[in-house]
């Protein structure tokens, strides 16, 4: 499996880490680097999230952060569709 970030979930992934190191660099390159890990460990277990709101949808749980990575199977590429911070607005999702 391959796996590609959206645009979207791009912007949302340096967003977020811009943030975090306005006040502690340190925990914004550990927090970004938790991401990133969430979203491997799909290519070798593509299913290890749970249904999202949408029908084609998937989401993962960063392991003890707020952050959701919403994501879908296309074949044999894996697409984050968005990084998520649970704390904000559900409509904000997509």
């Amino acid at each position: 499996m391959r796996l590609r970030w959206k645009r979207r979930a791009l912007q949302d992934f340096f967003r977020i880490k811009r943030h975090i190191a306005r006040h502690n660099p340190v925990a914004a390159e550990e927090i970004g680097i938790e991401i990133q890990n969430a979203a491997l460990h799909l290519k070798t277990l593509p299913r290890l999230g749970h249904a999202g709101e949408r029908t084609s949808v998937l989401e993962l749980q960063v392991p003890g952060r707020p952050y959701v990575l919403p994501f879908r199977i296309n074949g044999e590429v894996i697409e984050i569709l968005t990084v998520f911070d649970q704390r904000r607005n559900p409509e904000d999702k997509f």
